[in-house]
């Protein structure tokens, strides 16, 4: 039926997603619909619920502390881009109400991620030409992210998982296509998160045996290939150069300017600092002073950073503004998801929580823009993965 089949979890996620940015930013607004399927789930039981609840409750609370300590209304508060953006994470509570199949979602997945995958490439080289909404695009470097960009490496690590249990080949093109992307974004904690979570995957799935020698010399042979591109080349002597002048040795290095401001400037209480001082809204008084010494662009998104640039701290930063239990409580879903038993061909969840909480102390690969809609598809497969995974048990004990 059109209603729950992979056609239709396309179309919806493309939506969510502005379809990349081509049609602008996330809206807000597409958010709404969503709270229909959260009403309905509170009478049914699902793993996740609470997690996310608990998320969007803390989140609320930290709108409360914008408006006693920095005066920023309610109604401006919600309005950020950065609230709604955590709000897709109810992609969830969607997927439980519909009751879709793992086979399906899955699907979805690669579908979106090969599609994703190839859009990029193509930005890439038309760039700076502007097809998609740029996110903190840099010119000089060759640098742009684009809006639910975490479903390339949600499909790589599909991929890797997918081709090691099954040994389809078809996984191989997605597997080199988003690897590809991860490089081409240019940092340099995703490069080895990647690359290490990938060993973690691969050993999950084989133990310590002699089975890990294949996957492992073919990682090195697509390794050696996609360094042999020239573009590839350019991106990664610019991850090098870069690391010349970004060091945490350097006094003056912006994040350890904002570290110190924020450990002994910002807050103004110590239920500020737990709570958080509230995502700033970039035209009321509060946005204006966090962003006022920011770069934007064309569309008034923020593309600098300054000593208030709270998200050059990724999750760290998040806490800054969204308050302590807000980020515990994403952090606590991740952690659940990746050590929630499943069969093998399903490791790839939890291996891709682990990268997003392994790059995201400095990066905000976790919550980027489009990112909490493929959370929740990721949590719902993982809690349908865990209960087939758990009526197996049950039945060989039975038959047993």
């Amino acid at each position: 039926m059109w209603k729950n089949n992979s056609i239709s979890l396309i179309f919806i996620v493309l939506i969510c997603t502005s379809f990349w940015g081509l049609f602008g930013h996330s809206k807000i607004i597409l958010t709404i619909p969503f709270f229909y399927f959260i009403a309905d789930s509170f009478l049914k039981k699902s793993y996740f619920k609470w997690n996310l609840l608990i998320v969007f409750l803390f989140l609320l609370i930290s709108t409360y502390s914008a408006y006693i300590n920095r005066g920023q209304s309610f109604y401006d508060s919600i309005r950020c881009a950065e609230f709604g953006n955590v709000f897709y994470i109810a992609m969830y509570f969607y997927l439980l109400y519909m009751c879709f199949s793992i086979e399906k979602v899955e699907r979805s997945i690669f579908i979106l991620a090969t599609l994703f995958s190839i859009c990029y490439v193509f930005q890439y080289m038309v760039y700076p030409r502007e097809i998609f909404v740029f996110l903190n695009s840099n010119e000089d470097e060759h640098r742009f992210r684009l809006v639910g960009q975490a479903v390339a490496s949600l499909g790589y690590f599909f991929s890797i998982n997918k081709y090691l249990v099954d040994k389809n080949k078809k996984y191989i093109p997605l597997i080199i296509l988003c690897f590809i992307v991860i490089v081409m974004l240019g940092f340099r904690t995703m490069l080895i998160a990647s690359i290490f979570v990938t060993f973690i995957l691969v050993v999950r799935i084989y133990g310590f045996s002699r089975k890990i020698i294949v996957p492992f010399l073919a990682m090195i042979l697509i390794l050696v290939v996609v360094v042999q591109i020239p573009f590839i080349q350019d991106v990664i002597a610019r991850m090098f150069e870069r690391q010349q002048t970004d060091s945490f040795e350097d006094s003056d290095y912006i994040r350890i300017l904002q570290l110190d401001y924020y450990m002994n400037n910002h807050f103004k209480n110590i239920w500020e600092f737990i709570f958080g001082s509230g995502i700033p809204y970039p035209s009321s008084d509060y946005g204006y002073y966090m962003y006022s010494f920011h770069q934007r662009d064309q569309y008034g998104y923020i593309t600098g950073t300054s000593i208030t640039g709270w998200f050059d701290w990724g999750l760290i930063g998040l806490s800054w503004v969204a308050g302590i239990p807000t980020v515990l409580a994403m952090i606590a879903y991740a952690i659940r998801a990746y050590f929630l038993k499943v069969f093998s061909q399903y490791y790839y969840i939890g291996c891709w929580f682990l990268y997003l909480l392994l790059v995201s102390p400095l990066t905000i690969e976790f919550f980027r823009e489009g990112a909490f809609v493929f959370h929740g598809i990721a949590l719902y497969i993982v809690e349908k993965a865990h209960l087939e995974y758990k009526r197996d048990s049950i039945l060989s004990r039975k038959n047993g």
